[in-house]
C-alpha cells in the first residue's frame, strides 16, 4: 500500500512539472482507509477521505459533492 502511494505521489508531482499555473490540479478520495485487523496487506474503507489541490480554494471541511460545483465554476459553467 506504501508503494502505491509513493507511486501515485511521484506520478503527481511529475504532472505538476507538466502543467501551467493557470491548470488547476485536483486530487480528491472518495474513501479513506485503515489496516484490516489480522492481515497483513488488507485494508478497510473509512469514512474520511482527502483532497489535495494547487492553490487555494477556501472550502473548509468539504464533503465530496462540494468538488462538482466548485469545478463547474472553474469551468466556467
Amino acid at each position: 500500500m506504501v508503494a502505491a502511494y509513493r507511486d501515485v505521489d511521484e506520478f503527481l508531482g511529475r504532472l505538476k512539472g507538466m502543467i501551467g499555473d493557470d491548470t488547476f490540479l485536483l486530487v480528491v478520495s472518495d474513501h479513506g482507509m485503515t489496516k484490516l485487523e489480522g492481515t497483513r496487506f488488507g485494508g478497510k474503507h473509512t469514512d474520511y477521505a482527502f483532497y489535495s489541490v494547487n492553490r487555494p480554494i477556501g472550502l473548509v471541511k468539504p464533503r465530496i459533492t462540494d468538488f462538482f460545483d466548485l469545478c463547474r465554476s472553474w469551468l466556467g459553467e
